[in-house]
């Protein structure tokens, strides 16, 4: 597969291990994939899907170090995982025979792009979950405020000059510290509002981070510890867990597990309306088709 330029040598190394393993996982038989009507009916099918997640979420997860080293913005990030996966499943057409696999038409005629049906069934799996949490976590981060003075900036600023002892041009400047007369002295007015700025920015900085409140009705958690919290929440129930919803969403509310692809999810009402998902016991509303497809859901989780 091709990579993006901007991919270590280390990054690409990562995703051919992963493609060797995804195809000796393919020559034993290792299947994950859960039958599919229309599209994964054979077993050699399950297996050139799970070949697919397999090197889809190693790319993926490159992809996603370059949006938390700050190289790529989200909307980057996002672009090249998706055009990653299509070139995985490109080269799953050529490596692959399609007759012996069994594999269904995988691109739109219209476009050439990914057919919404193997998008679906490709974004239903746990590596692709991984995948938008990962995304998640880079969106969060380069959306918060940052400081947007370098070192060079601030050396820049440094001038020689006499002392301005004008009390007119002095910036008061926030915080407990006092300067002393000399410190005073030697600050230039440029210095010091450069510093308030800063000063300022790691304040507003650090109140974006404080209201844990204000996240909790959304069920926010590490998403290194989200698969794993479902998974206790259902497997404590055993195989009657799916009569046992409400009191596994009570127990998610509690541990402040993030909803993921649930959070933009609506729940039809008896009524005609509809409510937005705000944590997880709204899912407990669900009924008929939509608490079914919540159900599948969750069980990828087991």
């Amino acid at each position: 597969m091709d990579f993006p330029n901007d991919f270590s040598q280390q990054a690409k190394a990562k995703v051919v291990l992963a493609e060797i393993k995804a195809r000796a996982f393919v020559e034993k038989g290792s299947i994950a994939f859960s039958h599919v009507p229309g599209i994964i009916e054979h077993a050699e099918t399950a297996l050139v899907f799970q070949y697919i997640a397999t090197v889809f979420a190693a790319f993926a997860h490159e992809c996603c170090e370059l949006g938390r080293s700050g190289l790529w913005d989200t909307v980057r990030v996002d672009r090249e995982a998706r055009s990653g996966l299509r070139s995985i499943a490109l080269g799953v057409c050529e490596t692959f025979d399609s007759q012996e696999y069994h594999l269904p038409e995988m691109f739109s005629s219209r476009d050439g792009a990914l057919a919404p049906k193997i998008q679906r069934v490709l974004e239903a799996t746990p590596e692709w979950a991984k995948y938008r949490d990962e995304l998640l976590e880079v969106a969060e981060t380069q959306s918060l405020p940052s400081i947007g003075v370098t070192g060079a900036q601030m050396a820049g600023s440094l001038q020689v000059s006499a002392p301005d002892k004008d009390p007119r041009n002095l910036v008061e400047l926030p915080g407990p510290e006092v300067l002393d007369d000399s410190a005073e002295a030697s600050t230039t007015p440029s210095i010091q509002m450069e510093m308030q700025k800063m000063e300022n920015e790691r304040r507003s900085k650090v109140r974006f981070k404080l209201p844990k409140e204000a996240t909790r009705k959304r069920g926010r958690r590490p998403n290194a510890d989200r698969r794993s919290a479902i998974q206790k929440a259902i497997l404590k129930h055993g195989d009657e867990w799916r009569n046992h919803l409400d009191d596994i969403f009570k127990e998610l509310d509690e541990a402040d597990v993030y909803l993921g692809d649930f959070q933009p999810m609506k729940i039809d009402l008896e009524d005609g309306e509809s409510i937005k998902v705000e944590n997880w016991g709204d899912l407990g509303l669900a009924n008929g088709a939509q608490r079914n497809k919540i159900i599948d859901v969750l069980r990828k989780y087991i």
